[in-house]
């Protein structure tokens, strides 16, 4: 897969609202999770509705990209990043300039047995596609700029 044809999808994303702390001892349960590229990720219903779940360890992220970057930043980047593939699995993107839009994602950093880890749920029902042309230009340029730097757009 090609991930500058994909960074549109990744850029039409809405903000991240914040869990409440309760949540965090959820975090640490393992059932049902699948080791995906940057962490793990889980599908379940409750009160019958059908969710998504990524999360991530700090040790994964340092492995993968690095020391030098804001954890909880790339750490949302890669749980859109699985977002966008296994919803693109269950639902197939309607043509090549589709983004994924995400609604009512919410977030949490805990400590689970002494690792940090970051957890991003969302509803199914809080993701869909949208259509139209992405313009590099309507970027804000510190946006634009770390873009580049990390090869999503040229």
């Amino acid at each position: 897969m090609n991930f500058k044809r994909l960074a549109p999808a990744y850029l039409l994303v809405q903000m991240i609202a914040h869990a409440p702390a309760s949540w965090a001892f959820d975090v640490c349960d393992d059932d049902g999770f699948q080791t995906v590229r940057d962490g793990q990720i889980r599908k379940w219903s409750a009160a019958g509705e059908d969710w998504i779940e990524f999360r991530t360890t700090r040790e994964r992220l340092i492995e993968r990209y690095g020391s030098g970057r804001a954890l909880p930043q790339v750490a949302a980047h890669a749980a859109r990043n699985a977002l966008f593939v296994e919803f693109d699995r269950a639902e197939r993107r309607p043509d090549a300039h589709a983004a994924l839009d995400i609604r009512d994602m919410q977030s949490v950093a805990a400590s689970c047995h002494g690792n940090e880890v970051f957890d991003f749920k969302v509803p199914w029902s809080g993701l869909s596609w949208t259509t139209g042309q992405f313009d590099p230009d309507a970027l804000m340029p510190p946006v634009k700029a770390f873009l580049k730097q990390n090869g999503v757009i040229d």
